[in-house]
């Protein structure tokens, strides 16, 4: 059987040392190999629901570093939007902490 894939989405700065032990914890606690834990950059990389799905089972969203909900980042209302739209078509997710934070303000009909 395959293993069950999950999307990482990253809030970090590249220098945050948070970034990597963040990927690995989420790979140790789910019980699988890291490279079933796909890193999605988001301060790098657009964030749309069809990209951040594709392929995966689940999604997952830890910690943000230096970023808040509210900060009006170039990025943030594309992750909030996503996060709502993931919501509504019941797609899985896990979020914790700034995940959390991004789901609680998400708009979902």
């Amino acid at each position: 059987m395959k293993p069950l894939q999950f999307r990482l989405l990253q809030a970090r700065e590249a220098s945050d040392s948070a970034r990597e032990e963040e990927h690995v914890a989420f790979a140790d606690f789910l019980g699988t190999e890291l490279q079933n834990v796909l890193a999605f950059d988001m301060l790098t990389e657009e964030i749309t629901p069809a990209r951040v799905m594709d392929g995966v089972d689940a999604v997952l969203v830890g910690g943000s570093g230096a970023y808040g909900v509210t900060d009006t980042v170039p990025w943030m209302s594309q992750y909030i939007d996503c996060l709502g739209e993931l919501a509504q078509q019941r797609f899985p997710i896990f979020a914790s902490c700034f995940g959390f934070q991004g789901l609680a303000v998400a708009p979902v009909s």
